[in-house]
């Protein structure tokens, strides 16, 4: 036996300082050749988890092909590319109350990769009366692995604004049925 392993003779398997331990059972753990089935949770509880569920469901995710103004959501996330201006996305600074265009002339929002501006929507044509426009960089490097990339760094940031349902535009080069599948998976 190494330093520091015992023997736990009720189970017959060495452990390593007590920590980690085979906890026997009325009936034996049924595994596939070649996996040992072991018992979670056996050794000393740490923090209280009690309270987590097992299993996390997700959203179900549709695909619309309208009018932003018309897309029934809480908060829009729109991919802004770096080398575009006001008029990239029909509409929406006017439906910002000129947000977007201060936010781009003070350089509070410049597109870059990954950067966020958030802003309500206060044309009350618009369903949506949120938006967080994401920094996409470079029109010209904008693919499918980037667009998973902004939909997580836009999810994370749209899980502090407490926003049920949320819309994000397919933007930029590539087929659509990829960037769908690629945000859906960010």
């Amino acid at each position: 036996r190494g330093h520091g392993e015992t023997h736990d003779a009720e189970c017959d398997r060495p452990t390593q300082n007590g920590v980690h331990r085979l906890i026997p059972r009325a009936a034996p753990l049924e595994a596939p050749s070649g996996i040992v089935a072991v018992e979670v949770g056996a050794g000393n509880r740490i923090g209280d988890n009690n309270g987590m569920p097992s299993t996390m469901t997700a959203a179900p995710i549709t695909c619309v092909s309208s009018p932003l103004s018309a897309i029934d959501t809480d908060l829009l996330v729109v991919p802004w590319f770096e080398d575009e201006g006001l008029s990239a996305v029909d509409g929406l600074d006017a439906a910002s109350g000129g947000e977007i265009a201060r936010a781009l002339a003070s350089k509070e929002f410049s597109g870059k990769t990954f950067e966020l501006f958030a802003t309500s929507l206060a044309d009350g044509s618009w369903r949506a009366r949120r938006l967080v426009l994401v920094g996409a960089g470079s029109s010209a490097d904008y693919r499918s692995e980037l667009a998973r990339q902004l939909a997580t760094a836009a999810g994370i940031s749209v899980r502090t604004r407490r926003a049920e349902r949320v819309g994000f535009v397919l933007r930029g080069r590539g087929e659509a049925a990829e960037l769908a599948q690629a945000v859906a998976e960010g």
